[in-house]
């Protein structure tokens, strides 16, 4: 249990990871380092080296393991009745790393009574197959205690149809409990593969997890922090993505505590100049309009985006009378930075056409009059003859690699025959007569020929092999001309990303604009987040081809 050297008010709560123990050299570094200043009391409880911040379900020889029971029913209370806090959920905050990310999300769910704050750093939030294995794997091997435990000892069997503890306890699902409570995730992506593979494919994993419960969060309108910070290299000196990387977690707890202190700390958060500027001048133009914006929640979600996640925006800037002259132009300058805010990871290159790929999207969906983004439709706003042009040309090219790749062994040298069709001197016209016997002499030899041909000489497998070259270009052209699956790789596979209307991982791209909070995704079709970010994206993004009307 470490203490800063001023006031001691807020408890923060961090959990350790497998298998470590909470005494372990470095997380004690980590936490005195990131906790050096800051008016918190930081607790550090024993988690086991697989505890999993749970009431195991089969604990066999080992007797009770109701870690959960153990952290929130006894040790908060304890800390609570002997140091002085605030004995509310205003003065806590959890967080953890890796196994203990997952308890960290896994206790605040479950009291939500208890946290006003909690964290994930590299945690495994969503208990999929992949985590399933991992977890089942600590369970068999002695690495994590011993004696090691049977497979079903934490969460029960992890298969169908007894694996109700697991979806039960998987936090990413049940993100709905976070309502009203900062949340802070922070992750790599294990940087380079051939270096420190297990350590990369484990960090790589728990990014996905992640992704998972930022999606589940947008989804329910609960705001969040997400730092996806890669191979780290822009995050921490010594970072490098890895899991359970010292500089990564140091750089995380560094920057993820003093956001759970602010309510104690005189500076508060970046948005207090602001609230105090409404709060003592109610009647000022600027103040006024900025008020008006915030009402609605697509607003205050896209404020929070902007300028909650990333250090260098200052949201007194939204007080400028000389920038944001009326409500609208506020309302404009949230729309106009949201894209570029949630995509600011992505390299240069990548991130200027993000807009215009978003709005080609946003302008397909005004022209249809719906809300609803079909990937089978994304192609139709196209313009009809284009249309045409670019399947028949795409069913033309392979009607033609298929018949090539059959009879395409070599050319035929052409008839050396030279015709003079008008005039002509008397020994021209002899030359034709003579030419013509000889055409029909040949042409009566190639008819005798054909008849024995096809009595002696032809093979069924000729026949078969004629029908399947003309099947095979005709299905290639029905498939790539009359059916949604193949307007879509025509199309919106093919010709949009060839104009550079869209990217041409399409399919991806749709789903991490969901992760981000772009999109949100009702059964088979995507749609914009707010009717009101389609709407300004449709006139904002406006390019030569989208301005085209229809046949």
């Amino acid at each position: 249990m470490q203490r800063s050297q001023h006031a001691r008010r807020v408890r923060h709560y961090t959990l350790h990871g497998a298998p470590e123990c909470p005494e372990a050299p470095r997380n004690q570094i980590i936490t005195e380092q990131a906790a050096e200043g800051l008016p918190l009391i930081t607790v550090t409880p024993n988690g086991g080296g697989r505890g999993w911040y749970s009431n195991w379900v089969n604990p066999g020889e080992l007797v009770r393991q109701n870690w959960e029971t153990f952290h929130l029913d006894q040790l908060i209370p304890l800390v609570d009745a002997n140091l002085k806090t605030i004995p509310a959920r205003e003065g806590r905050a959890i967080s953890g790393h890796s196994m203990g990310g997952f308890g960290a999300f896994h206790y605040a769910e479950h009291r939500p009574d208890l946290f006003s704050y909690v964290g994930s750093f590299s945690g495994g939030l969503d208990l999929n197959p992949e985590m399933r294995a991992a977890i089942v794997g600590g369970e068999l091997l002695p690495d994590y205690g011993t004696p090691t435990v049977a497979a079903d000892a934490i969460f029960g069997l992890p298969v169908w149809p007894f694996d109700g503890v697991w979806n039960e306890q998987s936090p990413a699902q049940h993100v709905r409990a976070l309502r009203g409570m900062g949340v802070a995730m922070y992750t790599g992506d294990g940087g380079d593969l051939t270096v420190d593979p297990i350590l990369a494919v484990a960090e790589n994993r728990a990014r996905e997890t992640a992704l998972v419960t930022a999606a589940n969060l947008t989804a329910e309108g609960i705001p969040y922090r997400f730092v996806d910070y890669r191979d780290g290299s822009t995050w921490a000196e010594g970072c490098n993505g890895k899991h359970s990387q010292q500089a990564c977690l140091q750089a995380d707890l560094d920057h993820y505590l003093p956001r759970t202190t602010r309510k104690a700390t005189p500076t508060g958060t970046a948005w207090d100049p602001v609230l105090k500027h409404l709060r003592e001048h109610p009647q000022d133009p600027a103040g006024v309009r900025l008020a008006e914006v915030l009402t609605t929640p697509l607003m205050v979600g896209l404020a929070r985006t902007i300028y909650g996640d990333t250090p260098d925006r200052d949201p007194s800037a939204l007080l400028d009378t000389g920038r944001f002259s009326t409500s609208e132009a506020l309302e404009d300058h949230l729309l106009d930075e949201f894209i570029p805010t949630v995509y600011r990871d992505w390299p240069l290159a990548q991130r200027e056409r993000v807009p215009h790929w978003h709005g080609y999207l946003a302008q397909h969906l005004d022209r249809l009059g719906t809300r609803d983004l079909a990937w089978w439709q994304l192609g139709d706003t196209m313009r009809r003859s284009s249309r045409m042009c670019v399947i028949g040309l795409v069913a033309g090219l392979g009607f033609s690699l298929v018949y090539g790749f059959i009879y395409g062994n070599g050319a035929r040298e052409p008839s050396r025959v030279r015709v003079q069709l008008l005039g002509g001197t008397k020994e021209t016209h002899k030359e034709t007569d003579e030419m013509r016997k000889e055409f029909l002499r040949r042409l009566a030899i190639g008819l005798v020929g054909g008849i024995l041909y096809w009595i002696e000489e032809f093979r069924i497998i000729d026949w078969i092999l004629f029908r399947a070259v003309g099947g095979l270009g005709g299905a290639l052209v029905y498939g790539l001309s009359l059916t949604p699956w193949g307007q879509w790789v025509t199309l919106s596979r093919i010709w949009l990303p060839l104009t550079r209307r869209l990217p041409w991982a399409v399919s991806a791209f749709l789903q991490d604009a969901h992760r981000r909070g772009v999109l949100r995704q009702a059964g088979a079709v995507h749609q914009f987040r707010h009717a009101r970010l389609q709407d300004h994206l449709t006139h904002a993004c406006r390019t030569p081809y989208e301005t085209r009307t229809r046949d």
